[in-house]
């Protein structure tokens, strides 16, 4: 059975769930915008300074990549800087506190000194390309938000300078939690980022979407990395009003994710505070990707099983983040350990993931069922049954080589088209 797509917010505490009560009702904020971009900011506050190791093997941390998906005036970016705000305002202090350290480094080089180089601890980055990005990464362990009104901004700064996809490679690395190493002739260091933690906070329109993410994006899995958030609420758009929330919500905001910035000293002092899984937990998990994987195999299209695959890490990364939430609410010492509550919250959270992968899959015109375009090219063009050979003479004709319809015809079994004999295949309906 299909969830509603409606964004769960009982997975907050009462705070949250008010201050999205109330910013719906001043502000017009989609409760899906305001939802998804309150977790988004907790995660970034946290970074590295909480990881959950999931076995001896597998570590995640509460990496986000979210783009807000509407059309022009459906209030996306309000929501985004409003849950970064205190954070946004934080880094306007360290960057000033920095500029002033960096006139003071500068002026006792000019003296002759050999004074340390001071580092911005920013967590916010806006206008820097991936290879800018990477070396504030190195600055600023405990990692960082891309914070970008556009998702153009973020899209279009990859593989900007550097061909081959090298860039994207990156984004999907960090995704992935897997260390980076930079070795470039022309660089005065090398740099090695072992646990890159960035979040990418973006909007995009659905006809933009669309356009970036039906091509080579979607075919190198970062298209399925996203978690898309639509609008939840009515399409047209909404009246201005002077109406505004309580002070003391955005007071009480405001320290609950500086109760997570202050986790900075801890991680710079002592590491990353390691949390796993209560058997509870482990439970709740299990019950929910069986159930899951069941359906996946029964009813969904191979496009939903490769959104399953990342919606699971988002699972995980959610019941991090809800967990360091309670604890910050609550006042709770940490005991390193994620609960059973916290990961049925984020598997209702994966519910609705899912739904809204759905909806990705109903605007991106191809899907990764149809591989690449000269996949999607010769599909067009095959009947409905046909022969490897006629394959083969349609695809000269598309100048297709062979070899691409060797592949197109062992990768696209049982998605796109099923075999029915030797040398002989059929499409497969939408």
């Amino acid at each position: 059975m299909k969830a509603d797509l409606k964004f769960p917010v009982n997975i907050f505490p009462p705070l949250l769930k008010r201050i999205i009560s109330e910013t719906n009702s001043a502000y017009s904020f989609p409760v899906s915008y305001i939802g998804s971009s309150l977790l988004i900011a907790l995660s970034t506050a946290i970074g590295n300074s909480c990881c959950l190791r999931v076995n001896r093997t597998r570590v995640e941390r509460g990496i986000i990549y979210l783009h807000l998906v509407g059309e022009p005036g459906s209030v996306k970016s309000h929501p985004l800087r409003f849950a970064l705000g205190p954070i946004i305002e934080r880094d306007i202090k360290v960057r000033q506190e920095y500029s002033e350290k960096y006139r003071q480094y500068q002026g006792e080089v000019r003296s002759g000194g050999s004074p340390v180089k001071p580092k911005c601890r920013q967590r916010i980055v806006q206008d820097v390309t991936i290879e800018g990005l990477m070396k504030i990464l190195a600055d600023n362990p405990i990692g960082v938000c891309f914070f970008c009104d556009e998702a153009t901004g973020f899209l279009g700064n990859l593989n900007r300078y550097h061909a081959g996809g090298n860039d994207e490679n990156k984004i999907l690395s960090i995704f992935n939690c897997l260390p980076i190493f930079i070795d470039r002739s022309g660089m005065d260091e090398k740099l090695t980022i072992a646990t890159p933690f960035v979040n990418i906070a973006a909007t995009i329109q659905p006809k933009v979407f669309a356009r970036y993410y039906s091509g080579r994006l979607q075919e190198n899995g970062l298209l399925c990395r996203i978690m898309a958030i639509y609008n939840d609420g009515p399409d047209e758009m909404p009246f201005d009003s002077d109406n505004d929330i309580p002070q003391e919500l955005i007071d009480q905001w405001k320290q609950i994710l500086q109760s997570m910035l202050d986790y900075e000293k801890g991680y710079y002092e002592l590491g990353e505070a390691e949390y796993t899984l209560t058997e509870d937990a482990k439970a709740a998990y299990s019950s929910w990707s069986d159930i899951t994987t069941e359906r996946m195999n029964r009813e969904e299209p191979v496009s939903m099983r490769e959104f399953f695959q990342k919606i699971k890490s988002y699972v995980y990364r959610t019941a991090l983040v809800l967990q360091v939430l309670e604890e910050v609410c609550e006042n709770k010492k940490s005991e390193g350990k994620v609960g059973g509550h916290s990961m049925i919250k984020a598997t209702i959270f994966g519910n609705y993931l899912l739904e809204n992968a759905r909806k990705t899959l109903d605007i991106i015109p191809y899907s990764n069922e149809a591989g690449s375009a000269k996949y999607r090219e010769l599909l067009a063009f095959l009947p409905s049954s046909f022969t490897k050979s006629e394959a083969n003479a349609i695809a000269e004709q598309l100048q297709i080589s062979e070899s691409t319809v060797d592949k197109f015809c062992k990768e696209q079994q049982g998605i796109t088209i099923r075999k029915t004999a030797f040398g002989k295949y059929e499409k497969i309906p939408k």
